[in-house]
């Protein structure tokens, strides 16, 4: 059971040690000119994986957590040129993407409704500073375009409750029905 405890305390120091030195070091060089380079800062939220020099950027997220977003765009940086590696985010944003960038693969399944997986086939794709935010703001653009559908769609159905459509009756027409089905039961 020592050995156990040791290996955990081993590990927490290792952890510990690691975020000590990431924060004595600041951010690396890739995340400072990925971020300067990519996005908006008003609007965006990035996250920057040192250990695999990647950036993902969440459009339109702002201050909130990136748990909470519905799309997200990978970039990172080779020898001084950024390269596009994945990408989620709703299907409507897809072609948009495409049109940015016409060598991205197909259209990959995801395993939520209305979503989309954007991989590359064979590592990354090299892009240029333009390119990579015009995918980002293709990204926003496909959130936009799927928040109209969805508001066309449920305003064109009346009023529902979300999941089960309502009847135009009243509460008294209901429970003057079931008076007068009771009282022929009992009569």
């Amino acid at each position: 059971m020592s050995k156990l405890k040791n290996t955990y305390f081993n590990l927490d120091n290792f952890v510990l040690n690691k975020l000590v030195k990431e924060q004595e070091e600041g951010p690396s060089y890739d995340e400072v000119w990925l971020k300067d380079k990519l996005g908006d800062p008003t609007k965006d939220k990035y996250e920057f994986n040192i250990d695999r020099g990647y950036i993902d950027i969440y459009p339109d997220l702002g201050d909130m957590r990136a748990e909470r977003s519905s799309q997200f765009i990978r970039f990172k940086l080779e020898e001084g040129v950024i390269h596009f590696v994945h990408a989620f985010g709703y299907e409507r944003g897809y072609d948009m993407l495409k049109n940015a960038l016409p060598e991205l693969g197909p259209m990959g399944d995801s395993s939520y409704a209305g979503f989309m997986n954007v991989n590359t086939d064979s590592g990354t794709i090299p892009v240029d500073v333009d390119i990579a935010n015009e995918m980002i703001d293709a990204l926003r653009s496909g959130r936009s375009a799927e928040a109209g559908a969805q508001t066309d769609f449920y305003s064109s159905r009346g009023p529902t409750s979300g999941t089960i459509d309502e009847k135009k009756i009243g509460f008294r027409q209901v429970a003057n029905e079931l008076y007068i089905i009771k009282n022929k039961k009992n009569g």
